[in-house]
């Protein structure tokens, strides 16, 4: 890249975050998750608004964040679709003007960013309208959450939704291969002080149990900026069709691969 070019927009003039916790078993936890699935896959859920369900060692969290004021946030409906952990389960929204959530977000990055080096294992997956998962393997997948050996506290299993205004653009037209996903899986597992192979085999077993329970004939890819070493043929699986593309461009404008990683774009030979 040579150059950047950005349009602004006018911030919002408030931010609604809203949230609700669930404590107890993860296999307690797959209900609330086949909930939040059909949520965030709504096709008309509104486009302000994002969402996450994290599973973690006491139960899952589920989040979302709204651009708009209160009385716009009130009238998607979205308040009453949340999902909760019980048919009377409470929710909290918290609203905060711009500055406020752009802060918040600073927080959060300078907790996760920080300069201490920490050892941890991660897999990730892209998820389709038509790779979402039955309720029977939702109970397979947290049930094995819930039994597998970890040799850690410190994992989580975080959904976060996707789509909106990014899958109105034609994949084709940039290198990012998920402009038609609507769901990303990421799994962590760190290691204090170092990651073992149980970590490695917990992670590795989510996403390949994963890839066994989605519908025949799907092949689930994942985002390049989640980097997997352990991936086989990590570039298909992260540019798909539109790798011959990259590779075409990668071999115009560096033939001797001078720009390179062990699972970048290579150029023809």
């Amino acid at each position: 890249m040579t150059e950047f070019v950005l349009k602004t927009h006018p911030e919002p003039p408030s931010v609604q975050y809203v949230f609700t916790d669930a404590f107890g078993s993860v296999p307690d936890m797959g209900p609330l998750y086949s909930k939040w699935q059909a949520f965030v896959s709504d096709p008309d859920l509104d486009w302000r608004f994002g969402s996450e369900f994290v599973v973690h060692e006491l139960g899952a969290v589920v989040t979302g964040t709204f651009y708009g004021t209160a009385e716009e946030f009130a009238a998607t409906g979205i308040p009453a679709k949340f999902p909760r952990s019980a048919a009377n389960g409470t929710i909290s929204i918290t609203v905060m003007d711009w500055l406020a959530a752009v802060q918040q977000q600073a927080e959060d990055a300078a907790l996760m960013l920080s300069d201490i080096s920490t050892a941890f294992t991660a897999g990730s997956l892209a998820f389709r309208k038509e790779d979402l998962l039955s309720d029977d393997a939702i109970a397979q997948l947290f049930g094995y959450i819930d039994q597998a050996q970890k040799d850690t506290l410190a994992w989580f299993v975080l959904f976060h939704s996707a789509g909106g205004i990014t899958n109105t653009v034609p994949l084709a037209s940039t290198s990012y291969l998920h402009r038609d996903k609507i769901a990303f899986l990421q799994a962590y597992a760190i290691g204090l002080p170092a990651v073992t192979q149980p970590m490695r085999d917990f992670i590795g077993g989510i996403t390949s149990l994963v890839r066994s329970l989605i519908p025949t004939g799907s092949q689930l890819t994942t985002y390049a900026g989640y980097v997997d070493p352990t991936l086989q043929n990590p570039q298909e699986q992260y540019w798909g069709s539109n790798l011959p593309r990259l590779v075409e461009v990668k071999t115009k404008w560096d033939p001797s691969d001078v720009f390179h990683n062990p699972q970048s774009v290579r150029p023809a030979k």
